[in-house]
């Protein structure tokens, strides 16, 4: 188990600038399946950034725009600019969270690849030898 853990895990600096391509012997040429990992990691870290900057978007300029409209607006058309303004503010901090999610699946995703193409490739080159 320990030797399985210390295969599992994989430093930044290892994985930082490498690629992923099975071996089109193994993997029967035109049905190769090419990941390129540093890619895929710059679209998660991407999708990570895109979320982060919507939610402190969210929290900050809506947020604050409706606790002023709740503070210096009165009756009906302040309670219903009000709800819909937190209508909007949910639905973007669902799709935030959604957004989020996404890139911890992409970059988990990329990592196992990573891993599984990295244990792969140990195995091929210790039957050819």
């Amino acid at each position: 188990m320990g030797d399985q853990m210390k295969n599992s895990q994989i430093k930044n600096s290892q994985i930082k600038n490498s690629q992923i391509r099975t071996n089109p012997i193994r993997a029967g040429g035109e049905g190769e399946i090419a990941v390129n990992f540093r890619e895929s990691m710059e679209a998660a870290r991407t999708l990570s950034e895109i979320a982060h900057r919507l939610e402190r978007i969210t929290d900050n300029d809506l947020g604050m725009t409706l606790r002023q409209i709740a503070q210096s607006w009165e009756g009906v058309p302040a309670t219903v600019l009000l709800n819909k303004g937190q209508y909007i503010y949910r639905r973007l901090k669902e799709g935030t969270a959604v957004l989020a999610d996404t890139a911890r699946v992409a970059e988990r995703t990329a990592r196992q690849i990573y891993l599984v193409e990295q244990q792969t490739a140990m195995m091929a080159r210790s039957r050819w030898r």
